[in-house]
């Protein structure tokens, strides 16, 4: 199921049972469609064992499912288009550039220039990770807590990185 059998709170007693039944059965046949495409993209990267290597690495990462095991694979030509990590994290608009020069300090920015559907799932995938106890979920409170400090206390951070 794709969530989309949520119609069923749409109605109120009584209302068009036609029409519900109409959208019912057009869910059903769109559910069934994505299953089919589903096939086969698996059928796909099956062929390849080298691409199908890197689907399954990349879904045994936590937050990480099909959708954007799929995508990662398609847009990076199965992780040869790009020559390091870095050069992937500038296309997805997930790196950061320090903008500062002699005397002035302004916080790192990701270019908005970026490949948005990438950034999108990569960002819901790290939200998602973060909700089960583990690793990630240690990592950014740790890191969230010190970004809360440094909002909370700009001047004496940033006289700190001056130094």
């Amino acid at each position: 199921m794709n969530g989309l059998t949520d119609l069923h709170d749409c109605y109120a007693e009584g209302e068009n049972k036609l029409i519900k039944e109409v959208q019912l059965r057009m869910i059903d046949r769109l559910n069934n469609e994505v299953e089919v495409v589903e096939k086969q993209l698996i059928a796909i990267i099956k062929e390849d064992e080298e691409m199908y290597k890197s689907y399954k690495l990349i879904i045994s990462v936590s937050g990480i499912g099909k959708v954007l095991g799929w995508y990662l694979i398609a847009y990076t030509a199965n992780f040869r288009q790009f020559s390091d990590a870095r050069a992937f994290a500038c296309y997805a608009g997930i790196a950061p550039f320090e903008n500062s020069s002699g005397k002035t300090f302004k916080p790192s920015r990701v270019n908005a220039i970026a490949n948005k559907q990438i950034k999108t799932l990569l960002s819901m995938a790290s939200m998602s990770v973060i909700q089960h106890r583990g690793e990630f979920q240690q990592y950014y409170q740790a890191n969230h807590g010190e970004r809360e400090k440094q909002n909370e206390y700009p001047e004496y951070y940033q006289k700190q990185n001056r130094v």
